[in-house]
């Protein structure tokens, strides 16, 4: 869920992750080519944010979860 970083700060996965994405796809820096081919499979990526996101949130009790059992 987060990396060794040296700063003060840990940042997590969809942090880390979000701000590459934003950086990657702006019009200026990125060739048209690449950020179609990328946005056919940007579902990748939104699943391990998504996950990453709700991996967050249980482990600092934002969110509580409940297991239910099946019989």
């Amino acid at each position: 869920m987060t990396e060794t970083v040296t700063g003060p700060k840990q940042k997590t996965v969809h942090e880390e992750l979000a701000q590459y994405l934003k950086a990657s796809l702006r019009p200026n820096q990125a060739d048209q080519l690449i950020v179609s081919k990328f946005l056919k499979h940007i579902w990748f990526f939104f699943e391990i944010l998504i996950k990453s996101m709700a991996q967050y949130l249980i482990s600092t009790d934002r969110i509580k979860v409940r297991i239910m059992c099946s019989l």
